[in-house]
């Protein structure tokens, strides 16, 4: 088993033609599932509907979505299920392609494990300025640019948000592999460094 670290890479290592959705009718706030907040007695998430043709295609095991959600086939649930990838609540919805047939297996998968577990002495960071006409953003990260995470604040973990940047999700070796061996498509990964 990897003791590597990875930041998932979105829209990446695609089948040729990707279905890309481009609207939605969820049953909850998708920015909650953005930020690690669980998602109380949801058992149907709603739908991801594809709002244009030229958007037709093949899904991937990541759906592409305007979101910016991570929305999993069956296939990749049972995989991460399967090697035993824990830290996310999986929440079923219906993909809609533009001519109405229904899709069913997809599921929002919502990082539930958010960690302080950046080194802060050697990730390479940018905050927004004092200046920054957002008052509340000003001081806060604004662009993780070399992220460097500590192996201590990993333990019993394979995907998490940063407390101070959820922004980026960072998975463990199990999940690389999981997805890799399974063939799934919709992420790549680009190794973090551990301290």
């Amino acid at each position: 088993m990897s003791n590597r670290w990875y930041q998932l890479v979105s829209c990446d290592n695609t089948v040729a033609k990707p279905l890309v959705v481009g609207d939605d009718d969820l049953r909850f706030d998708p920015e909650k599932a953005l930020v690690s907040e669980p998602l109380e007695n949801l058992s149907d998430g709603g739908s991801l509907l594809v709002e244009n043709p030229a958007d037709e295609g093949e899904p991937d095991d990541v759906l592409q979505n305007h979101l910016g959600l991570a929305v999993y086939s069956e296939r990749l649930r049972r995989a991460l299920d399967e090697a035993g990838v824990r830290g996310i609540q999986y929440i079923p919805v219906n993909v809609v392609r533009f001519g109405g047939e229904v899709i069913t297996g997809f599921c929002i998968a919502n990082v539930l494990e958010k960690r302080a577990a950046r080194d802060v002495s050697k990730s390479k960071i940018q905050r927004f300025p004092d200046d920054y006409f957002l008052v509340e953003r000003r001081g806060c990260i604004r662009d993780l640019r070399q992220p460097v995470l500590c192996a201590e604040a990993l333990r019993a973990c394979d995907v998490l948000r940063l407390e101070e940047y959820p922004v980026t999700v960072y998975v463990s070796g199990r999940f690389k592999n999981a997805f890799e061996e399974n063939h799934c498509t919709g992420y790549s990964f680009s190794p973090v460094g551990l301290t």
